[in-house]
C-alpha cells in the first residue's frame, strides 16, 4: 500500500525498497514474518516525507488517496492494508485481491487510515 501510495504521487518506487524502509523505521512484526504493523504505517509516511492525515473509517469522504488496514475477520487475525484512490464516494482498492471496487461499509473491522496529501 505503500509503495502504491508512492507510485500515485509519482515517485519511483520498488515494492523492495518500500519494504527496506519500513524496516528501517522498525514497522514490521517478527522482521516481516507477520507483516508490516499498521500503527507504524504514519512513521513510513514521514520518512519519505509524504503529508497525510490520519482518518477513521467515517471521515474517508474526500476524493483522493488513501491506505487503510483492517482485520479480514475478527477471529483469524490476519490484517491486509490496502491502497485506495476515492472518486465520488466510490473507492477503486489497488491490493485488495478480487473486486477492486468498494464502498467503505466492505471494510468491516477497520483499524486505521491515512488520507494521502497530493
Amino acid at each position: 500500500a505503500i509503495h502504491n501510495a508512492k507510485v500515485y504521487l509519482g515517485w519511483h518506487s520498488t515494492l523492495a525498497d518500500t519494504i527496506r524502509d519500513i524496516q528501517r523505521v522498525n514497522g514490521m512484526w517478527l522482521c516481516g514474518l507477520f507483516g508490516s504493523k499498521p500503527s507504524s504505517i504514519g512513521r513510513v509516511l514521514k520518512y519519505y516525507n509524504i503529508r497525510f492525515i490520519e482518518v477513521e473509517q467515517d471521515q474517508a469522504v474526500l476524493d483522493g488517496a488513501y491506505i487503510f488496514s483492517y482485520f479480514n475477520e475478527p477471529f483469524n487475525f490476519t490484517i491486509h492494508t490496502i491502497f485506495a484512490t476515492a472518486e465520488g464516494g466510490s473507492f477503486e482498492a489497488y491490493n485488495r485481491g478480487a473486486g477492486a471496487e468498494m464502498s467503505m461499509s466492505d471494510i468491516r473491522y477497520y483499524i486505521c487510515g491515512y488520507y494521502i496529501i497530493k
